[in-house]
């Protein structure tokens, strides 16, 4: 576990001085996703996340840019934001993320806001996907 930390935050202290920010961005996420929310706190790796999307913006990366999203998503609820926010930021997001068209990835990041949303009264049952923004049966196959 020590080991995997410090190899991580290496990483991230490496990469950004061969002006690889693509890599850089897909470290991050790993590193905050799976590493680092280990020995540092969830609500210290946010920040992390949304620099992954907008990186994935800049670069027209959707994959990067729906990793942070989902990143997002899935930190924010678990930190216990309050839902009316991570619905909006969500919306945010999805919006920026609405002109490349790409519907792959989109799996990662709607479950999370489906999920805001459905904690929020939106679904007749909240452990069913199924709502404003996605059906489960379609995109959870």
């Amino acid at each position: 576990k020590e080991e995997g930390i410090r190899f991580g935050r290496l990483s991230l202290r490496i990469l950004p001085m061969l002006d690889q920010d693509e890599d850089f961005a897909r470290t991050l996420v790993v590193t905050h996703c799976f590493i680092i929310h280990l020995k540092d706190s969830l609500p210290a790796s946010l920040p992390a996340f949304r620099k992954v999307f907008d990186i994935g913006l800049t670069f027209g990366n959707i994959e990067i840019a729906m990793a942070g999203a989902a990143a997002i998503g899935g930190a924010s609820l678990d930190l216990g934001v309050r839902l009316d926010k991570v619905t909006y930021d969500m919306q945010n997001l999805y919006n920026k993320l609405t002109g490349f068209k790409e519907r792959t990835f989109t799996k990662l990041f709607l479950p999370f806001w489906q999920a805001a949303l459905n904690l929020m009264g939106e679904s007749d049952n909240r452990e069913i996907l199924s709502g404003r923004v996605m059906e489960e049966s379609d995109t959870l196959e």
